[in-house]
């Protein structure tokens, strides 16, 4: 009765979701995503013969987490069948895993909508011998198909904030009844652990954040520091930028422009590039996109550069002397803090921190990161290291040592998914 009233009102609110992403995607590949066949659970099944394991990256970051895990199971001789839900993940696979598509040992698709009849299909096509979620994505009607089938899913890196936990106790019922259907879960802290299981979940073990076994791609850091060279400016890079915060940081670095300062925009979502672009243009601010600069040394000559591409967060943190990890000035729960300390960059946080809670009062404790009670306090806050290399090559340290600490979590998840296997 549940899940026949949980599809129901899928069914109902469906054309009114797909309307506003409509809406929300101002460019050709969102629109094309949104009514892909793959997310009606239309596939071609083009693998070799072998053991699939499937593997779901919601995000461009967890994409990336998961990468040392895909090449355990690669060099085991597995199958894997990676699924996103946005062209962002689908582009970052292929450029990430491009030898592995063309060889048919991997693919790479849409995650279909929750619909019966799409994950019916899913499952049929491809028939995984374990799914693997990263973080936790939880969707009713596929974990209750992939439980009919007696397929194994692993929920790994599992994260719970206090927040989302009492979002999701509104819907107790579903939530308790889909987390039963999981198999293990793999939690990233015992605080995580101690809400899932709150919330539901039946096996759980710790076994760390999979973010800090990240391959850190290099050839993008070294790109972004010389491209770089051409700028004689500081550069403070604004990362993950989400729509509540453009106008506050907008607003602040109007008031603090300074010519030895370039501030580094870049959007969390694609969708926002234009449009942020738009802002920009309507208070009279001059900017350049990365998109269209074609003389790096005319970027002495703004204050802002617009990072208006994907999957290039680490040639932005190459370019940069100070980092603002945004989604924290609003009460959003922050994002991935991790990346900026992964490529050697002093971090800077917002008040709301939710997303990352025991992991960031650690970082504060430690030293790594600086937490600034609002936007202007953050510009404020980067401008100071700027002029204060001890504290710079302090918190670098400090990030070193606390990365490495927290290192080891993919082996662990590997360890317990043998089974499985």
């Amino acid at each position: 009765m549940i899940y026949m009233t949980y599809t129901l009102l899928l069914y109902l609110c469906a054309p009114f979701i797909w309307i506003y992403l409509l809406l929300c995607g101002r460019n050709k590949k969102t629109i094309q995503a949104i009514f892909s066949r793959e997310k009606f659970g239309i596939y071609k099944n083009k693998f070799k013969e072998g053991v699939i394991v499937w593997i779901h990256a919601a995000s461009l970051g967890e994409l990336r987490a998961s990468c040392p895990l895909v090449h355990h199971l690669l060099d085991n001789g597995f199958l894997i069948l990676i699924t996103g839900n946005t062209s962002s993940v689908k582009e970052e696979g292929h450029r990430l895993f491009c030898s592995y598509l063309i060889s048919k040992r991997m693919a790479l698709v849409f995650l279909p909508y929750d619909f019966p009849g799409c994950v019916q299909r899913f499952l049929s096509c491809y028939k995984p011998k374990i799914g693997i979620i990263i973080e936790r994505e939880i969707w009713p009607n596929l974990l209750h198909y992939a439980h009919k089938l007696r397929l194994p899913i692993v929920l790994a890196s599992a994260r719970l904030s206090k927040r989302s936990f009492i979002r999701m106790m509104r819907f107790k019922s579903i939530v308790r009844l889909s987390l039963k259907n999981i198999s293990l879960v793999l939690a990233q802290t015992t605080s995580d652990a101690y809400l899932l299981k709150k919330a539901g979940a039946l096996s759980i073990i710790v076994t760390g954040n999979i973010k800090f076994d990240m391959d850190v791609p290099k050839y993008q850091i070294l790109a972004g520091a010389k491209f770089k060279k051409n700028i004689k400016k500081s550069i403070v890079l604004i990362a993950s930028m989400r729509e509540d915060e453009e106008t506050m940081f907008i607003e602040h670095i109007k008031q603090s422009r300074e010519d030895n300062i370039l501030f580094l925009l870049v959007p969390r979502h694609e969708e926002r590039f234009d449009i942020l672009a738009d802002i920009l243009r309507r208070e009279n601010i001059p900017f350049e996109r990365k998109s269209s600069i074609s003389d790096k040394h005319s970027l002495n000559n703004f204050s802002i550069m617009l990072g208006d591409s994907m999957g290039e967060m680490f040639f932005y943190y190459g370019m940069s002397d100070v980092s603002i990890v945004a989604g924290s000035f609003a009460p959003l729960g922050g994002h991935n803090f991790i990346e900026a300390c992964l490529a050697d960059v002093p971090v800077i946080v917002g008040p709301y921190t939710f997303n990352f809670q025991d992991l960031s009062i650690e970082a504060e404790k430690l030293g790594v990161i600086l937490r600034a009670n609002n936007a202007e306090e953050a510009i404020d806050m980067a401008k100071c290291l700027m002029y204060n290399k001890n504290k710079v090559s302090l918190m670098k340290q400090s990030a070193w040592s606390w990365v490495n600490s927290h290192r080891g979590s993919t082996k662990r998840i590997v360890r317990e998914i043998e089974t499985f296997l």
